[in-house]
């Protein structure tokens, strides 16, 4: 079973761009049980039909539509809780977690160091 990881955040011009990938639930799984018992934040879940890559623009991140209420959700997010889910996730030593888990907390750092929001898609 996957779980669609997407990330967006909104340009300096006001239009949303992002990227996503498909992990392993128990990859993703693991390694979020342990960043929740951290007091890490909650991603944000079950928002995808409320936005829309445009994938023949080439290599990410691609430009993407948002509704205005995932929008609003998204930069309370970002202001809110994206900080605090870097922190906790690089609180989270290597030697805490399954080693399966790792390229999914790399990947996670890597947006949220980037400024992006994050969505989980069961």
């Amino acid at each position: 079973m996957a779980v669609g990881l997407c990330f967006l955040r909104q340009k300096e011009d006001g239009t949303w761009e992002g990227d996503g990938e498909l992990r392993g639930w128990t990859e993703f799984g693991d390694l979020q049980d342990v960043y929740l018992a951290r007091g890490g934040p909650l991603f944000i879940y079950f928002r995808e039909d409320e936005y829309e890559f445009d994938l023949d623009t080439g290599e990410p991140p691609y430009p993407v539509k948002v509704s205005e209420d995932l929008a609003r959700t998204l930069l309370d997010w970002i202001e809110r809780e994206r900080v605090k889910a870097l922190a906790v996730l690089r609180e989270i030593a290597d030697e805490e977690v399954e080693p399966y888990t790792h390229s999914v907390k790399r990947l996670l750092e890597k947006f949220l160091e980037e400024g992006y929001a994050v969505l989980v898609s069961p």
